[in-house]
C-alpha cells in the first residue's frame, strides 16, 4: 500500500461526477440527520456523532441517566437509514446465549437421529441497542467483543457472520450507580467513540412535556360519545412515522467513500501528537512535535496534562480520529477534514480511552479536563 507519506501525498482526482457524488451524499446524510431530529428533539449533537460513527464502521457508548432519548435514538436511526433493528436490555442474569443465540437439539422424526439447529440471537441485526450494557455480567460484556470486531459469533466451534452493516449503541449507567459493572478495557476500546448524554435545555424539555401530554382531538370529539376516541398517545413523532432515506446497500457505499477521503499534513499531526500525548509515558514520546512544550495550561488550573493520566489512548484511538473526522467532513459537505473536525471529535473519541491518575482524581480532574488541556494549543492557534 505504500508509506503513510505515500498515502497522505496522494492527491484525489476528482471528476465533475464524484464532486456531485459527495455533494448529493452530504445532503443525503443531513436529510437523514434532520429527520433523526423530528423523533430526538434537542440532541443535534448525539446523532451526529451517532451517524458519524455508524459511517465509520464502529460503534459508539453513551452513558446517561434513563429518559435521555436512547432507545427512541435507536430506532429513528435504523429507521431513516433503513436497517433492521434490535434491543437487548443487560440484567444480572442475562446470557450470553441470550445475546448471540443458541444450538438447539431436535430431531425430525422419532427414529431419527438428534441434529443441532442454530437459532439466531438478537445480536444479528444492523443496529443493536445493548441497553444498561454495564449491568450484565463480566462474562456477557467480553462475549460481544467478537462480533464487535470481527462481525461474526462462533458457537460451537463454527462461525456465523454478521449483516455486513452492523453498528452496536450500548448505553451505560454512571458508574457511582447501584448494580453496575465496569466495561473491560479492551471491549470499551472497540467503541469509536462514547458519547455522556444530558437532558436537552428548558425549551425544549417543554416542547416534550407539552407534546407528550396533550391530546391530538379537539373538544368537540371529546364531547361526543357517538365518536370512537384512540386511547391517548404521544403527538411527537414516533420513529416508526420516520422518512427512509438510505438502506443498507447505499450505507456500505458511503463507509467506503469515507475512507477514501484524504487528510491534510496539519490534521494528520494533530491526531498523531494528541493521541501520542494522551499517555502516561509522555516523557518517552517525540520531543518535536507540536504540543511538547505547550502544556502548562494557566487557566484549567494544573500543568502538565500527561502526568494526570493513569492509562491513556492507543493507536486505536488514533484510527477512530482519522475516520470520524473525514466522517464529519463529509456530513458537513467537505472534502478534507480541518482541526475544527480533529477538536469537535477529540473529547468523544478519547473520553473512554483516557483513565486520570490517583493524583487526578484527588484534585477533582477527569478525563474531559486532561482532554481539554491536550487539545489547547490548537484552541488558542491563531
Amino acid at each position: 500500500m505504500g508509506n503513510s507519506n505515500e498515502i497522505l501525498s496522494e492527491k484525489l482526482a476528482l471528476s465533475e461526477e464524484d464532486e456531485q457524488y459527495i455533494s448529493d451524499t452530504a445532503a443525503t446524510l443531513q436529510e437523514a440527520k434532520k429527520e433523526i431530529g423530528r423523533a430526538v428533539l434537542g440532541q443535534d449533537d448525539l446523532i451526529e456523532n451517532t451517524l458519524i460513527a455508524l459511517l465509520c464502521a464502529g460503534h459508539i457508548l453513551l452513558e446517561g441517566p434513563p429518559g435521555t432519548a436512547k432507545t427512541v435514538l435507536a430506532s429513528s436511526v435504523a429507521k431513516v437509514l433503513g436497517l433492521s433493528e434490535n434491543r437487548v436490555q443487560g440484567t444480572p442474569d442475562l446470557m450470553p446465549s441470550d445475546i448471540i443465540g443458541t444450538e438447539i437439539m431436535e430431531k425430525s422424526s422419532p427414529d431419527s437421529p438428534y441434529t443441532y439447529r442454530f437459532e439466531k440471537g438478537p445480536i444479528f441485526t444492523n443496529v443493536l441497542l445493548f441497553d444498561e450494557g454495564n449491568r450484565a455480567s463480566s462474562r456477557v460484556q467480553s462475549a460481544t467483543l467478537q462480533s464487535m470486531q470481527e462481525k461474526k459469533v462462533t458457537i460451537g466451534g463454527k462461525g456465523y457472520p454478521l449483516p455486513e452493516v452492523f453498528f452496536m449503541i450500548l448505553t451505560q449507567n454512571p458508574l457511582d450507580h447501584e448494580g453496575t459493572n465496569p466495561l473491560p478495557e479492551a471491549q470499551k476500546d472497540r467503541f469509536i467513540m462514547q458519547y455522556d448524554l444530558t437532558f436537552p435545555d428548558r425549551e425544549t424539555e417543554g416542547v416534550i412535556g407539552l407534546k407528550t401530554t396533550t391530546t391530538q382531538y379537539n373538544l368537540a370529539a371529546i364531547r361526543d360519545e357517538n365518536q370512537k376516541l384512540e386511547p391517548p398517545e404521544n403527538m411527537i413523532i414516533k420513529p416508526k412515522d420516520l422518512k427512509s432515506v438510505l438502506n443498507e446497500d447505499k450505507i456500505i457505499r458511503i463507509q467506503h467513500l469515507v475512507r477514501k477521503l484524504p487528510i491534510g499534513q496539519k490534521v494528520y499531526d494533530a491526531i498523531l501528537d494528541i493521541v501520542r500525548n494522551a499517555r502516561p509515558d509522555f516523557e518517552n514520546n517525540d520531543k518535536n512535535n507540536a504540543l511538547a512544550h505547550t502544556f502548562n495550561v494557566a487557566d484549567l488550573g494544573f500543568k502538565n496534562a500527561h502526568s494526570y493520566i493513569q492509562e491513556g489512548a492507543g493507536t486505536r484511538a488514533i484510527q477512530a480520529l482519522m475516520l470520524a473526522t473525514r466522517a464529519r467532513a463529509l456530513i458537513n459537505n467537505r472534502i478534507t477534514p480541518t482541526i475544527d473536525d480533529v477538536l469537535a471529535l477529540a473529547d468523544p473519541v478519547l473520553r473512554h480511552r483516557i483513565k486520570p491518575s490517583i493524583m487526578a482524581q484527588g484534585n477533582k480532574i477527569e478525563a474531559p479536563e486532561i482532554i481539554r488541556a491536550l487539545t489547547m494549543p490548537y484552541r488558542l492557534r491563531p
